[in-house]
């Protein structure tokens, strides 16, 4: 189950006032709308309330090494690999590709296809095309770039 929101500055100080006056945690609880069982977690030691540090691993990439390797790859197109070395960073690449790819500024775009052949182009091959229609002995003399002579 998710963790609910941390007691605000008003609810601590409430809490802090009821229990003076004796009044029981499942009382307090009602009172301010959460469960007893934060009422009575915070009254076990009120200064510490809600510093506990985070659990679980650290995270190998931090936001300055992020922000370098995102302004690397935008300047230039190197691989991944190439990135780790220049920047001396310890980590791999599918790590820097990890990044470069949650990054909303850099996206993987296709080259736009220029079209083959223009009209000019289509209109040059129809002219040699009807040039070369009559020819038939001459053919023979044409070398092709797949044979040999």
């Amino acid at each position: 189950m998710p963790r609910a929101i941390q007691l605000t500055e008003r609810e601590r100080k409430l809490i802090l006032a009821w229990h003076k006056k004796n009044i029981p945690h499942r009382e307090i609880a009602k009172r301010i709308n959460r469960s007893k069982t934060v009422v009575t977690n915070f009254l076990k030691d009120p200064l510490n309330y809600g510093s506990r540090k985070p659990t679980g691993r650290r995270k190998t990439v931090d936001g300055r090494s992020k922000r370098l390797i995102i302004r690397t790859a935008s300047n230039k197109s190197i691989p991944c690999s190439n990135i780790i070395s220049d920047l001396g960073l310890k980590m791999s690449r599918w790590t820097i590709n990890r990044v470069i790819k949650r990054s909303n500024i850099l996206k993987k775009m296709k080259k736009k296809r220029s079209p083959a052949l223009t009209t000019v182009h289509k209109d040059l091959r129809l002219t040699w095309a009807k040039d070369h229609m009559t020819w038939n002995n001459e053919w023979y003399k044409v070398v092709w770039s797949d044979e040999k002579k």
